[in-house]
Order: C-alpha cells, then sequence, then structure tokens
C-alpha cells in the first residue's frame, strides 16, 4: 500500500520482480494506494509485478489518486494489468502510464473507470490471447470520462482493443459523461472483436 508522495521503484524491467505468490484474488490489488483517504503524487517505477498465473490479481490498482506516474513497469498473468477505478464516487486524475508491459491478462491490459485528464502513452498491451473478452485498454465505464490522451500504444490478442465507453447495455446512466478524449498514433491488431470501439462519446478524436 502507497500513501501520497511515495515512490516505489526498483532496479528496472526483470532486474526487480513482484510475485505475488498463491492464493490471491483476481479483484485484489499487488500494488495499491490508500484509497479511502484519497492521496496525491504517486510514483511506480522500474520493476516486474507477477502474478502466480493467469488471472491472479491486478498489477496495480489506484483509486481516488490526484497525481500520479507509472513508469516502465512489466506486468505479466494477471487479471488486469492496470485500474484506474474509482472509490465512493472518487475517480483518478492526472495520472501518466508510460513505457510500460502488458501481458497474459486475462481481463483488461489497462482499465480506466472513472477519471480526468490522464495519459496512457508507448505501452505494449498484448493479453496473448489467453480470453476472448479480454480488452487490451479501455477507458470509460461509469461516471465522467474526459480529457485522457491515449497515444503511440500497441495492443494486441485481446477482445476488444482500445474502447471507450460510457456503460455497457443495462448499465448505462444519463448522467455518465463520454467526452475530450483523444486517441492518436496507436495500433491495434489481432484482437478477435473490434480493433476500435466507441460507445456513446461525444467529441472524441
Amino acid at each position: 500500500r502507497v500513501y501520497s508522495n511515495i515512490t516505489l521503484f526498483g532496479d528496472g524491467i526483470d532486474q526487480t520482480v513482484l510475485d505475488a505468490g498463491i492464493g490471491m484474488d483476481e479483484d485484489e490489488g499487488m500494488v495499491v494506494n490508500d484509497s479511502l483517504q484519497g492521496q496525491s503524487n504517486v510514483t511506480i517505477r522500474d520493476m516486474t509485478i507477477k502474478g502466480h498465473s493467469a488471472g491472479t490479481g491486478e498489477a496495480i490498482k489506484f483509486r481516488n489518486l490526484n497525481g500520479g506516474f507509472v513508469h516502465q513497469v512489466k506486468a505479466l498473468r494477471i487479471n488486469t494489468g492496470v485500474l484506474l477505478g474509482s472509490q465512493d464516487g472518487n475517480g483518478v486524475k492526472n495520472v501518466r502510464i508510460s513505457w510500460c508491459e502488458i501481458t497474459q491478462a486475462k481481463k483488461y491490459g489497462v482499465f480506466l473507470t472513472l477519471g480526468e485528464t490522464n495519459v496512457i502513452d508507448n505501452c505494449v498491451i498484448d493479453s496473448g490471447g489467453s480470453d476472448a473478452l479480454g480488452i487490451g485498454l479501455e477507458i470509460g465505464v461509469a461516471g465522467r470520462i474526459s480529457g485522457n490522451r491515449v497515444i503511440s500504444n500497441r495492443v494486441t490478442n485481446g477482445g476488444h482493443s482500445m474502447s471507450f465507453t460510457a456503460g455497457n447495455g443495462t448499465q448505462y446512466e444519463s448522467g455518465w459523461i463520454n467526452s475530450g478524449n483523444v486517441v492518436c498514433y496507436n495500433t491495434a491488431s489481432g484482437n478477435q472483436i473490434d480493433q476500435i470501439w466507441e460507445l456513446r462519446g461525444s467529441g472524441n478524436v
């Protein structure tokens, strides 16, 4: 668990390895912030985070966070690589995820459920075809999703690759906002459903 103004760093990818071991639930975070209090300025960098088997936990789980940096982190054999979620309606803002490698993610490579002005760039996300519904990179399910930037990522071998949504089917609520997000210079291939998919978006580029 990390708190405000904390940097957790290693000696580099595959040099410093955090191994989850056995007995971890699929929605349990390996590296998490203290979401109940609300945190700011958290950095995770230069390491590998590894699940015991495919579908083990969430490598990095941030909620109720303003300001953060995830840089040169490799996540493998996990349920979700990086989850930017919410706590009591408070999402994630001003977080940058850059130059990360996520592989063998059973559910999501990077998943942002509620947040604004975040940046995801230069990441390689390969689901390894482990789950037909696996989504390489998804932004938006519940609440306000706006001003996020997804730039120069490579997403392969999942279900959807890059997806902007404001809820799926019956989960949609009229107050949810999906607008002003930018997706550019990304490549997507080998995904089983769609390469890029948008639902109920407005003013996205």
